[in-house]
């Protein structure tokens, strides 16, 4: 449905799935999302847009249809847009006028305080229809609080997210929203919601009750091993916590459970004598290196959801093996890998620390191992990438810092891009797909990224002073106009902050011609778009079934009728 102030047009169904247009913020370009929960009785979606990112509670009159997308029948569409018109009306009438007013850009001039009393009161609206047992309409007034301080508020999410004081709020708002879906049972929006939380890096009792409620998304997703791992984390923190240990439990059940049923499953339909094994256990040691394999050139397809399915049983059976160490470092490795890509940073951290452990310890012991075949580096990369947005500063340094020791012992790779046989060498798919990671992990681009996060994090620590060096060295490492902006600007505003205004002057300059040429080179791809788009036109439109006016007449003597040859030549012509 598309709504206006004037009309209610069926144009489509925001069934889950579906393809929409919505802004990330209230000034930013429309972009395509996709529907992933769909509520008519409220009246709200949640969209998940490029790049993982999820927003919740939308209304749909912020949301329209993408009319490249499949749309479903015009009769459903209206029965849909009869029930969000009227549950828009109800939740106004109910709860739009116990909602805050927004401050206008004089009060936070005067008050900077005013906008964290914005959002306590935003929350507060959100606290009594959780006591009501409103919970849809409770999750709805916690995301808008949110969206609404820093549309009001702030420039952008990222300056919101830099504000401690808003910041707090902000997490406990998500978490809320999160204990409403889990009282709905809808188990996979309370875990988006949790993620939603985890963004605004929460402390101490905060994160633990976001700890406890993602935990328990995920168990009730089925998933044991992901909350066994958020509600230990919880426990570290506080061991005394009777929910958080009541649910740890739960936890470990389900994956005894799922345990045993794999086992069942690896065992039931082993005949020894056809395989050619001696044993069981030999039997399941090679299914579980073609599992493996398979999971692996699925992370090397994209298909990361596909490889956690295969890896994630594997990682809980093999975690108690010591005979095994040199499997579960390989399992370990791809489900870091696939969490991270999944937007799933603490489950990535945690089984890509697994990796580490093992390789130094198989290292030290002398035991033979495969190395993953994506490599070391990138899973460095990741970790200090991960850790860095989980605000695990000091962890982010120090697997930054290996990263480069890792990029250098590597040394440059290569893409594989040489058909097999090359030099009596033989290259596989799978080996020709990981070297473009590989190549991506170690190249100068990805250590520039690098250096940014050290300057950003010795800025933090030591002021700007320490953040100097690395940005110089992101400066000499960066590779594309955009990158090499960046660090001009970041270098610009460092040398600002020690007061060295002509080093500044410089940089900002630079900055300011590869921005320029950035826009330029935008502008004129554009019109070599719309040329080619125009050609295209052109060259698609039917052609005349006849020749010219000149050389076609009724009732052309005999004498005047040209050869096939030349007929051919002038059709060709025109």
């Amino acid at each position: 449905v598309a709504l206006t102030s004037h009309q209610m047009q069926a144009v489509g169904s925001f069934r889950v799935g579906a393809c929409v247009l919505a802004q990330r913020e209230e000034d930013e370009d429309w972009e395509s999302a996709t529907v992933q929960t769909f509520d008519p009785d409220v009246g709200t979606l949640s969209l998940r847009f490029a790049g993982g990112f999820i927003q919740h509670s939308v209304p749909v009159a912020k949301v329209r249809f993408d009319p490249s997308s499949e749309t479903a029948s015009a009769t459903s569409a209206d029965n849909d847009a009869a029930k969000i018109a009227m549950h828009e009306k109800a939740f106004a009438d109910e709860v739009g006028s116990m909602l805050p007013k927004a401050p206008s850009v004089e009060e936070l001039q005067q008050d900077a305080e005013v906008k964290y009393k914005f959002i306590a009161a935003y929350k507060d609206v959100g606290n009594g229809l959780f006591k009501q047992q409103k919970y849809e309409w409770a999750i709805r007034t916690y995301c808008d609080a949110v969206d609404a301080l820093i549309r009001h508020c702030y420039p952008s999410r990222e300056r919101m997210l830099w504000d401690y004081f808003a910041r707090v709020p902000c997490a406990q708002c998500y978490s809320n929203a999160a204990l409403c879906a889990l009282k709905l049972n809808s188990y996979e929006r309370a875990a988006e919601l949790c993620e939603c939380a985890m963004t605004c890096r929460p402390e101490d009792a905060d994160l633990i009750k976001v700890l406890l409620r993602y935990g328990q998304a995920h168990l009730g997703r089925g998933d044991g091993q992901a909350a066994k791992e958020l509600l230990e984390r919880a426990a570290d923190k506080d061991p005394t916590n009777r929910p958080v240990r009541e649910e740890l439990l739960k936890a470990k059940k389900v994956i005894q459970a799922s345990l045993r049923d794999a086992d069942k499953r690896l065992f039931s339909s082993v005949d020894l004598n056809k395989s050619g094994l001696t044993s069981k256990r030999e039997h399941a040691e090679q299914a579980m290196s073609e599992a493996i394999d398979k999971a692996y050139m699925l992370l090397l397809d994209g298909h990361d959801k596909d490889a956690l399915q295969i890896l994630a049983p594997l990682e809980g059976s093999l975690s108690a093996d010591q005979s095994r160490r040199p499997l579960m470092l390989q399992v370990a490795y791809g489900v870091g890998i696939a969490h991270y890509h999944c937007n799933d940073l603490d489950n990535a951290i945690n089984s890509l620390n697994t990796f580490f452990t093992l390789h130094a310890q198989l290292t030290a012991e002398g035991i033979d191992f495969i190395e993953p075949i994506l490599g070391v580096p990138i899973a460095r990369f990741y970790c200090a990438h991960a850790s860095y947005n989980s605000t695990r500063i000091d962890d982010a340094r120090n697997f930054l810092l290996a990263y480069l020791d890792d990029v250098q012992a590597a040394g440059p790779q290569k893409v594989l891009n040489m058909p097999d046989g090359w030099n009596g060498k033989k290259i596989t798919e799978a080996e020709r797909k990981a070297s473009r990671f590989k190549a991506r992990a170690c190249s100068a681009e990805a250590q520039a990224d690098a250096y940014m996060m050290l300057a950003m994090i010795a800025d933090r620590k030591g002021g700007p002073q320490d953040a100097l060096p690395h940005c110089k060295k992101c400066v000499e490492l960066a590779q594309e106009d955009l990158q090499k902006a960046t660090a001009h600007e970041n270098l610009a505003a460092v040398y600002d902050q020690l007061d060295e205004t002509t080093l500044s002057a410089e940089h900002k300059e630079m900055a300011l011609v590869l921005r320029q040429k950035i826009a330029d080179d935008e502008a004129k791809a554009k019109r070599k778009e719309e040329e080619e788009a125009a050609q295209s036109t052109a060259a698609n439109e039917p052609a005349s079934d006849t020749l010219p006016d000149e050389t076609v007449k009724a009732d052309v003597p005999d004498e005047t009728i040209v050869s096939d040859e030349t007929a051919m030549d002038e059709t060709a012509a025109t």
